[in-house]
């Protein structure tokens, strides 16, 4: 089944993202779920290096523990690719 998606005019008076033209691209069905989540976002804590350390050192533990693999594709974040690179 193809998703519509053109919303009805009552539904535009309901559209808060700030870009119309991509709101409109969005399926319907999804679009509340998206700018609920987007709403709900908490901005990420600004952690300190000794922060950071013990962080790195559970995950490094973790992996150890569990005899896994961390995989960074080259998109993600600088922290988590050099993560993956020295386990």
């Amino acid at each position: 089944m193809k998703a519509n998606i053109i919303p009805k005019a009552t539904e535009l008076n309901r559209v808060t993202a700030p870009d119309l033209a991509s709101a409109l691209a969005t399926p319907i069905r999804w679009r509340h779920k998206i700018l609920a989540l987007a709403q709900a976002a908490v901005p990420a804590k600004v952690v300190t290096a000794e922060e950071r350390g013990h962080l790195v050192a559970h995950i490094k533990k973790l992996l150890k523990q569990e005899d896994a693999v961390l995989v960074a594709h080259y998109y993600t974040d600088a922290d988590l690719q050099e993560l993956a690179e020295v386990t």
